[in-house]
């Protein structure tokens, strides 16, 4: 299972880990000598960087079945950061992370994404529609005869709505509550019968069993966040009928709203993304 999130501190040790990797990987390759990859490993990988880049720059992880196998950093509307472990290249992590990068840009105003890459990577910008600038020398001590390829991208709006069930009031968050916590409010209250009690039960049971749950939510949900479903997660759309079936029978209204710009995205799977 692919999910994209915010960097957490405990993921920094790994980051480091997968980025000396990557470095290691394109000095094999000829990206960079031997010896520029190796500096780039103890430098850009060391774990005191990474944390004072992830003060001042959005820093995103892939996952793949709890083992981080990405990255990608975005400060102002510049996309930083993006490698990917090898061993999972053409698998969808890079053009996710890239993703969460542009929704990022886009979410902050900004009408250009730019970055700078390394001439291996350009074919896999312009796969994600971003067109090349021109060319600058890489600029770090040892790395004169290096290049790097500079490239734009205006910000794509997202191609399909995004879909939320929701009732008509507010919850703690200060946002409409959704219908799996509507259900919830309706149990604390004591007004669901046994049949329904037990309804919502299954129905939450087969969600917690096949959705993924965003982190987000370990915490108590400090962030704030909801999710919302993509547009392709119709079978978990359809697996919400029960639930709104018991908000019918109790007179709790709601609506499924659709949406193509539902906030600053901080996580995606491939049935629902977690915004702010």
């Amino acid at each position: 299972m692919l999910v994209a999130r915010l960097l957490h501190g405990a993921d920094v040790e790994a980051v480091c880990d997968l980025l000396g990797r990557c470095y290691r990987w394109l000095g094999d390759r000829g990206e960079y000598s031997r010896e520029q990859a190796l500096s780039l490993a103890r430098t850009r990988a060391a774990p005191a960087v990474l944390r004072e880049e992830a003060r001042s720059e959005t820093c995103f992880v892939a996952v793949v079945d709890s083992r981080i196998v990405g990255v990608s950093s975005v400060g102002g509307n510049e996309l930083t950061r993006l490698y990917v472990a090898p061993e999972h290249h053409r698998s969808g992590v890079g053009s996710l992370l890239f993703r969460m990068a542009e929704r990022t840009v886009r979410f902050r105003g900004f009408d250009e994404l730019v970055l700078g890459t390394t001439a291996s990577a350009v074919p896999f910008y312009v796969a994600q529609g971003v067109q090349e600038t021109g060319v600058k020398s890489h600029g770090l001590p040892g790395f004169e005869d290096r290049q790097v390829v500079l490239m734009s991208k205006t910000p794509a709006a997202e191609a399909a709505p995004f879909r939320r069930l929701q009732v008509r009031y507010s919850g703690k968050l200060g946002k409409p509550v959704g219908v799996f916590g509507a259900c919830h409010h309706l149990r604390r209250a004591g007004r669901l019968s046994l049949e329904d009690d037990r309804l919502f039960s299954d129905v939450d049971r087969w969600f917690k069993d096949n959705l993924p749950e965003p982190p987000f939510y370990a915490d108590g949900n400090s962030l704030k966040a909801i999710t919302w479903f993509k547009d392709s997660a119709t079978e978990m759309l359809a697996r919400t009928g029960p639930l709104t079936d018991i908000l019918r029978r109790y007179g709790v209204e709601y609506d499924l709203v659709e949406s193509r710009s539902v906030g600053h995205i901080i996580y995606e799977d491939a049935w629902q993304v977690g915004v702010i």
